[in-house]
């Protein structure tokens, strides 16, 4: 039975290692995303009037034509809080 358990360790211990790692990259995806694009996740300075979302859709389409507008995600309202979406 001691033979059976050490083999049983050896054969999973591998998978326990990579799926503790994979969680553990997955649980500071957001740290790694700031650290590795933050850059792109922010933007410096904002100037003028705010646009209408169809001309900011319109604008996006003309620079990426190949690509496609699949979903908007509006932001929150001063009202609304994150939470309560």
């Amino acid at each position: 039975m001691t033979r059976l358990h050490f083999y049983a360790g050896v054969f999973v211990a591998p998978f326990v290692i990579v799926a503790a790692l994979t969680g553990l990259l997955y649980a500071r995806t957001s740290q790694l995303d700031r650290l590795l694009c933050g850059d792109e996740l922010r933007v410096q300075q904002v100037t003028g009037a705010p646009r209408p979302l169809t001309g900011q859709v319109r604008a996006a389409m003309a620079a990426r034509p190949e690509g496609k507008a699949a979903k908007t995600l509006l932001p929150p309202s001063e009202e609304e809080t994150p939470e309560s979406r």
